[in-house]
């Protein structure tokens, strides 16, 4: 497992942003409630993206609405769920928070992760906004390359290996934080990359399901995917 790395985390400049809308995804028969930039495209125009990218090959992707989020979230919705409502949950890179405000609706004990803390405060919004009583959603700042000391039963994360580079940091950080018996969940809209982290997780002993799934973009494309439930080498599959 590769050894933990000093975190680097990032903060958007608010002045990039160019106001916010609030949208309402259905999503598996749940109506969500999604903040998110009006102008997301405008951010790679703002000096601090050059700059990060050049000292992280950091870009904020987490402005974007992505169809692995909306494959992920149905997932979390759909009943009957194999985790009870209350179950610790880690959410990991999870930019708007889409996924984790569905975790949310749905009850779960959600802690929301992102390297990018601007990302944080829509996704604490959201998740809040989406929230089931009685369920209050965190938020942490999180780089996969400094993995938490905490251990969770569920860990969720959609569209995370844009780069064949996140392969290795993120199948570390799952080794590190999954439960014995616990489940990871990712998806991946069928990338290179995601084969790719697929293909090694597979090496590695961890591939309970690799399922295919599929969303919708707003012009109506269909974009497949796959959902991967991953687990730890030698556990018994959750029933």
């Amino acid at each position: 497992m590769p050894e933990p790395k000093e975190p680097k985390l990032h903060r958007t400049p608010q002045s990039s942003l160019k106001g916010e809308r609030k949208d309402t995804l259905e999503i598996a028969g749940v109506a969500l409630t999604l903040w998110r930039p009006t102008e997301p495209d405008t951010l790679l125009d703002d000096p601090f993206v050059e700059e990060a990218f050049h000292a992280d090959e950091y870009l904020p992707y987490w402005a974007e609405l992505w169809p692995s989020a909306q494959m992920l979230a149905e997932a979390v919705l759909k009943i009957p769920r194999p985790f009870p409502a209350g179950t610790r949950t880690l959410e990991i890179g999870c930019g708007l928070g889409l996924v984790g405000s569905a975790a949310a609706a749905a009850g779960l004990d959600i802690t929301l992760t992102d390297y990018d803390l601007t990302a944080l405060e829509f996704a604490r919004k959201n998740a809040e906004a989406n929230a089931a009583p009685g369920c209050t959603p965190q938020v942490r700042a999180l780089d996969w390359r400094s993995p938490p000391a905490e251990r969770y039963p569920l860990i969720l994360g959609a569209d995370l290996i844009y780069e064949e580079r996140a392969v290795e940091p993120l199948l570390g950080l799952l080794q590190s934080c999954l439960e014995a018996g616990g489940e990871a969940w990712i998806t991946d809209p069928d990338r290179k990359n995601g084969k790719l982290f697929g293909s090694r997780a597979r090496d590695l002993g961890m591939v309970l399901e690799a399922r295919q799934v599929h969303a919708f973009e707003t012009d109506g494309k269909r974009i497949e995917g796959t959902l991967y439930r991953l687990g730890l080498p030698g556990q018994p599959r959750p029933q």
